[in-house]
C-alpha cells in the first residue's frame, strides 16, 4: 500500500498496511465543528457575572424573608415578637 492515496472517501473497514515502519505517514482529519458562542458558554457552564450577582442577590433576600417570617406570624397575630424598622428596611433593599 506505500504510495497509495485514499482521500476524499468515508472509511467503514479497517484497512491493512505493509510496511508500516518505512516512513510513510498515516492520517484521518476531520473538519473542525465550529461552536457558537452560546454553545461554548454552556460546555464552560460560566454564566454572566450580572447574571450570578442578580442569583445571589435574590437567594440572600429569600433566606432573609424565611428567617424573618416567624416574627412576621407574631405580629399578625398581635404577639410581642415584632419585626423591627431595620429588618424591614435590608428586607426591601
Amino acid at each position: 500500500m506505500a504510495g497509495d492515496l485514499i482521500e476524499g472517501q468515508i472509511l467503514t473497514q479497517t484497512i491493512v498496511t505493509q510496511n508500516l515502519l518505512s516512513g510513510d505517514s498515516i492520517a484521518s482529519v476531520v473538519a473542525d465543528y465550529s461552536l457558537r458562542e452560546v454553545e461554548f458558554m454552556h460546555i464552560k457552564g460560566n454564566g454572566s457575572i450580572l447574571l450570578m450577582s442578580s442569583l445571589n442577590i435574590f437567594f440572600a433576600t429569600i433566606g432573609f424573608g424565611i428567617s424573618i417570617f416567624p416574627k412576621f406570624l407574631n405580629e399578625l397575630q398581635g404577639k410581642a415578637d415584632l419585626i423591627s424598622k431595620g429588618e424591614w428596611v435590608t428586607l426591601g433593599c
